[in-house]
């Protein structure tokens, strides 16, 4: 296993890392500097001009009083994307019927955070950043999700923050532990996530 002292980090293109920690260990903190959403008080983030997603489901996405179309079209146009076509692609993929054209501000958690999911996913990015994101909606739309998140983490890596160890197992092949301050990044995911139980169980018996 590695130790990292800062918040760089070198990993291949098509990586696909668990980002593993208790609550309050700074994952979403590790992601919104990663994904260059917050400045870093140390060291530096190079993507080495590959197309990476904003972190989804960090909140920090939105103009909430536009309506959830009127984003949409401004995500679109920024990415280069046909406009129309990304629209009704992601009005149709996140289920979110009438609601997709009132304001942002009127949102569930749950329907901001599908929205954005749904926003990322009909975009091909090379390396995606999810924090977790993939606990949203019903069965249905959870399933449908993972079924295309994984299609396109055929061709591209990502960052998933996430609780869940078989989420973990199912999406990833490596792993960072974070815990107290420090960063623990193991090339097998297996390894990464018996480090963070063993560390669940020595917090809890202390």
């Amino acid at each position: 296993d590695v130790l990292f002292a800062g918040i760089s980090l070198s990993i291949p293109q098509k990586a696909r890392v668990a980002l593993l920690g208790p609550n309050g260990a700074g994952k979403s903190t590790f992601l919104a500097g990663v994904g260059k959403c917050q400045k870093l008080r140390a060291g530096k983030v190079s993507w080495n001009g590959m197309c990476v997603s904003w972190p989804i489901g960090l909140g920090r996405l939105f103009n909430l009083d536009l309506t959830g179309a009127q984003n949409v079209t401004y995500i679109g146009e920024m990415n280069g994307l046909p406009v129309r076509d990304y629209g009704l692609a992601v009005r149709d993929f996140s289920e979110l019927g009438a609601q997709f054209y009132e304001p942002v501000r009127t949102y569930s958690s749950g329907e901001r955070a599908r929205l954005a999911f749904s926003m990322a996913l009909k975009i091909r990015y090379d390396f995606f950043l999810i924090d977790e994101v993939l606990a949203v909606g019903d069965a249905g739309f959870r399933a449908k999700s993972r079924a295309e998140l994984k299609k396109r983490l055929n061709h591209a890596g990502a960052i998933i923050s996430t609780h869940s160890m078989g989420l973990a197992r199912s999406f990833c092949d490596s792993g960072l532990v974070l815990r107290n301050g420090q960063k623990r990044y193991f090339p097998d995911i297996d390894d990464a996530i018996a480090d963070h139980r063993s560390a669940l169980v020595g917090d809890s018996a202390a």
